[in-house]
């Protein structure tokens, strides 16, 4: 993974990003064997090397060039009133096309649930966002990408499970 970062950088970005020395120690008391700290940076490392690992896609998502290909032979081969309602009720891209960034916002979500007394927001340059983007640059070696898509959408059904409890 080309990246100009190792991954003990990313680790201490993320760990800065969660609160630096004031992280939350959400462990019972008696699970507290080793300093706050290694557990952190144990976990972070944790993370990273989920993200890293190959995943089993369970649904094949089309990208938006599919559709618009399937669009385009849809308009070629049916009528146009078909094609019309066909075009209505298709997106022009998928919620979910890029799966690994929806997997680092959830990654990014646990760790400040876990460790970070920050509140997790939708702001641009918040913690949350910042995490999301070290956890994808740690995974892919690729910096500045946009995951507000997927942070929103996190945040969102977690506010509809807390809504909401099942």
């Amino acid at each position: 993974m080309p990246s100009e970062k190792t991954t003990a950088e990313f680790i201490k970005a993320i760990v800065e990003e969660l609160g630096g020395t004031e992280i939350n120690d959400a462990r019972v008391l008696a699970h507290r064997t080793r300093p706050l700290d290694r557990h952190v940076r144990s976990e972070v490392r944790r993370e990273i090397g989920r993200l890293r690992s190959p995943q089993l896609v369970l649904f094949d998502m089309p990208t938006t060039a599919d559709i618009r290909k399937a669009q385009e032979t849809v308009d070629r081969v049916l009528p146009p009133t078909v094609a019309a309602g066909l075009r209505a009720i298709w997106r022009e891209s998928p919620e979910r096309s890029n799966e690994l960034k929806y997997r680092c916002s959830a990654g990014a979500w646990y760790l400040m649930e876990a460790f970070s007394k920050k509140e997790r927001t939708g702001t641009q340059d918040g913690p949350f966002h910042v995490i999301t983007q070290l956890l994808y640059g740690a995974a892919t070696g690729k910096h500045e990408v946009n995951v507000s898509r997927a942070c929103d959408w996190i945040l969102q059904k977690r506010r509809e499970l807390r809504a909401d409890p099942i």
